[in-house]
């Protein structure tokens, strides 16, 4: 019962914080996606994120065979 006085005002800190953000606890569980399940939002991450990296990987594939064929043309032209 000593140490209440202490661990006290620790308590009243973290409430009064918890109390000044209730607006914005309000706000967030007013965005339009409350109503789907929690996987739609990760989904909305990992969909995009795996079609850039298959675009990237296209990318690198379609420079690198261009490269060949530069080189392959520059060989072709030090030969005549």
């Amino acid at each position: 019962m000593a140490q209440l006085n202490t661990i006290l005002p620790r308590f009243e800190a973290l409430v009064a914080g918890m109390e000044a953000n209730v607006g914005n606890f309000q706000l967030a569980a007013s965005i339009p996606t409350a109503s789907q399940a929690a996987t739609t939002l990760t989904w909305w991450f990992i969909v995009p994120g795996v079609a850039l990296i298959l675009l990237g990987s296209i990318g690198i594939a379609v420079g690198e065979q261009r490269t060949i064929r530069v080189s392959l043309r520059e060989e072709a032209l030090e030969t005549v």
